[in-house]
């Protein structure tokens, strides 16, 4: 933000107090509008560098239930015997269950 403020005064004393107020308060409003700028580009930085850790995980996490479910539809493939089956659609109902809540919580992330 810009402010630009041209005046002509009269050099008496309760002018030049008047114009030492305005200047001090626009000085004020200056340094309060730099801390707030600041923190907010804190903020900002913040968020992306969890966003760039979150990218990381992501992918590892993608990758993860990839070959877990690989190893399920193949141990379901192969196996025989019905505790084994059961174990193996216990394994897959889980999965599935952690994939949907890690979608939950990516949808409820807020639009910019």
């Amino acid at each position: 933000m810009r402010i630009d403020l041209h005046v002509h005064f009269v050099a008496d004393a309760e002018t030049r107090q008047f114009q030492e107020t305005v200047l001090g308060s626009l000085t004020q409003i200056l340094k309060k509008e730099t801390m707030i700028m600041a923190d907010l580009t804190q903020t900002l930085d913040d968020l992306e560098a969890q966003t760039q850790a979150i990218d990381g995980a992501e992918a590892s996490a993608e990758a993860a239930f990839t070959r877990l479910a690989d190893l399920i539809q193949s141990l379901k493939d192969n196996q025989t015997d019905p505790a084994t089956a059961a174990r193996i659609q216990a394994a897959a109902d889980d999965l599935r269950n952690r994939a949907a809540a890690l979608s939950s919580a990516v949808a409820a992330t807020p639009q910019a």
